[in-house]
């Protein structure tokens, strides 16, 4: 009988291993596959695909690459990503997956293009988010079968695709570490082991090293449990060794230089943590909430002081707090006026930071976003009365915040991804009769199913479109290198610095990660020059204060994406006169040669033999002549 019953036993754990590699194989296959069908995706050169974020991470993996797969020497004092000052990457920067794709790579991959590589990497690391997504089902629902649904659903959501084909982006790394910490959250919960509750931090020390944003889907956590604790008084850090998780978060902010240089020990979700945990031996209700507000405002203020003391900490994400202020202020709707908002808000509003709109996002979510309507409708009465299942009321809440932060910076809508088809797995559960159940699960699996084929079916990577700036930027990047001299840096806008920087290894003097006050400044300064001054203050800018002596002009970035972040409306529809953008936006050929002070030496073809409707004009690289 024993033998029996451990052989079943065993059974089901091999069915679960199947059921999850499954799962992982399934998304991973339809990442690469739909990346590769796109015809905007080039398997063979990655140039003209590498730009912005990817372009920056791209390059810090080939150097990882050629150094073997170790940091290289000049890690933390790298002279290219902005010149002329040296950067300490791994204190600016999140760093993880160029290491992690590295090491296989080396061994396994130097057959196929790094960045073939890459997109087959990362498709495999962002699937395994469904391994979180089923343990937390199952820590919940205690079944096997509503965990392959919550899994499964999953598994058939686009929100859960965002970044396919992107090559490299930190959200692919870092989500699955942040999904595995719910899980073992839960489970900790539970079993309350010492090993349970250092997983769990651990988990999430992991997520937040590796992605900036973590550290915000880590403070909708923490003020979750808050928000529970001053409701009802059930304290989560009143268990036995509960301690452990914010613990282990803050031994990784101390021992990761990104979260160290950042004071992420000093963060909101620490602060509350940090408060609860003060509060955690006080008995009486009153003294306890008390005692929590104080720890956190304490811990507020020293985050402060913080910032204050060293320059960073709160103050380098302080662009984060300026968006989100103003997209409630104005009820997620762009202003007309861009003086309406700060300078870092208008430079965070856009791409995937723009406000979600309602279609978008049911076409993202589909039926994840109805199936769990009653059940979260049920724990807000829960909420309401202070009573109810304490696990599903917060999972209830954290569903519900993580649909407002996707509306807010629609980058955010993997959260709501991931918590979704566990509160609609906890919500079929709670149908009655069985048959119920189960015919609402299939029904709701068949249609997400149908949806998703559809989504895929249609997919087209926004990332690469229009086809033309590919073809573009890939032809400057081969021409390039012969018209600058090796060392010397190149001031580009945000998007393309960093196909330059990839593929020619020319210094570059603005980056796209503006998770330091330093680099919205410099972006910001330049804005200001090239918007609202004049060719010559714009040289002077360049030559004085960047010495740098060769300037990229893209048509298309600065007019049709940076306008409004330069604080220019949409509404204008021609630069300012007299101004340098006036001036090097411009399509006349004596207008583009006879800027006093620089030397045109590239401009982009309006025709390509092998393209015939390819009539574009967007980019033009000068020499600036020295004082």
């Amino acid at each position: 009988m024993i033998d029996g019953e451990g052989r079943a036993v065993s059974l089901a754990r091999a069915g679960v291993a199947l059921f999850l590699a499954g799962a992982v194989a399934f998304g991973s296959v339809v990442r690469i596959r739909t990346a590769l069908a796109d015809p905007n995706f080039d398997a063979r050169r990655p140039e003209g695909m590498l730009k912005s974020d990817p372009g920056l991470l791209y390059y810090l993996l080939e150097r990882v690459v050629e150094s073997g797969g170790l940091p290289p020497e000049d890690f933390r004092a790298d002279p290219r990503i902005e010149h002329p000052r040296r950067v300490d990457v791994p204190a600016t920067f999140t760093v993880g997956e160029e290491f992690a794709v590295a090491w296989p790579y080396l061994l396994f991959g130097k057959e196929v293009p790094l960045h073939l590589f890459c997109t087959y990497a990362m498709a495999v690391a962002a699937s395994g988010a469904v391994l979180g997504v089923f343990g937390l089902a199952l820590e919940l629902t205690r079944s096997r079968g509503w965990a392959a649904f919550a899994a499964s659903l999953f598994c058939l959501l686009p929100a859960n695709y965002r970044t396919i084909g992107f090559i490299l982006v930190n959200e692919d790394f870092s989500l699955p570490w942040f999904s595995l910490h719910l899980f073992l959250l839960a489970r900790a919960a539970r079993v309350r082991t010492a090993t349970s509750f250092v997983l769990a931090g651990a988990s999430l020390a992991a997520a937040m090293a590796t992605w900036h944003a973590s550290a915000f889907l880590a403070a909708i956590e923490a003020a979750c449990l808050f928000a529970w604790f001053l409701r009802t008084g059930a304290n989560p850090f009143s268990q036995s060794r509960a301690w452990l998780v914010p613990a282990m978060v803050c031994v990784g902010c101390l021992l990761v230089p990104v979260l160290r240089a950042r004071g992420a020990f000093l963060s909101l979700p620490m602060q509350l943590a940090g408060g609860m945990l003060l509060a955690a031996g006080i008995r009486r209700r009153g003294a306890s909430v008390a005692a929590a507000m104080l720890g956190t405002g304490g811990l507020a203020a020293l985050s402060l002081l913080f910032s204050k003391w060293t320059g960073a900490g709160i103050g380098d994400y302080a662009h984060v707090f300026e968006l989100l202020w103003a997209k409630v202020a104005h009820l997620g709707r762009l202003p007309a006026d861009p003086s309406a908002l700060s300078r870092d808000a208008r430079l965070l509003w856009q791409g995937p930071f723009e406000t979600l709109d309602p279609r978008s996002g049911l076409t993202l979510i589909g039926v994840g976003a109805v199936i769990p309507l009653p059940l979260l409708v049920s724990m807000a009465r829960g909420w309401f009365l202070g009573r109810g299942n304490a696990a599903e009321n917060l999972l209830g809440a954290f569903a519900l915040a993580s649909l407002v932060s996707a509306w807010l910076v629609a980058r955010t809508v993997v959260l709501a991804g991931l918590l979704l088809p566990v509160a609609a797995a906890l919500a079929v559960r709670g149908l009655s009769p069985a048959r119920r159940r189960l015919s609402v699960a299939a029904a709701a699996l068949l249609l997400q199913g149908l949806l998703f084929a559809g989504f895929v079916r249609n997919h087209r990577i926004s990332w690469y479109e229009p086809p033309e700036r590919q073809v573009e930027i890939a032809n400057l990047v081969r021409v390039l290198p012969s018209l600058v001299p090796e060392g010397e840096a190149v001031a580009a806008d945000f998007m393309n610095s960093t196909a330059i920087l990839a593929h020619t290894r020319r210094p570059i003097v603005f980056q796209p990660k503006w998770e330091t006050a330093e680099s919205r400044r410099r972006v910001g300064e330049f804005f200001e020059a090239f918007f609202h001054g004049s060719p010559t203050d714009l040289r002077r800018l360049l030559l004085e204060k960047y010495r740098c002596r060769y300037l990229l002009v893209d048509r298309w970035t600065l007019w049709e994406v940076a306008r409004y972040a330069a604080g220019i409306p949409w509404s204008e529809t021609r630069p300012r006169p007299g101004t340098a953008a006036e001036v090097f936006l411009s399509r006349e050929d004596k207008v583009l040669a006879g800027v006093p002070g620089y030397r045109l030496l590239y401009r982009s073809p309006e025709f390509f033999p092998e393209r015939d409707e390819l009539r574009t004009d967007w980019f033009r690289l000068y020499e600036i002549a020295g004082t």
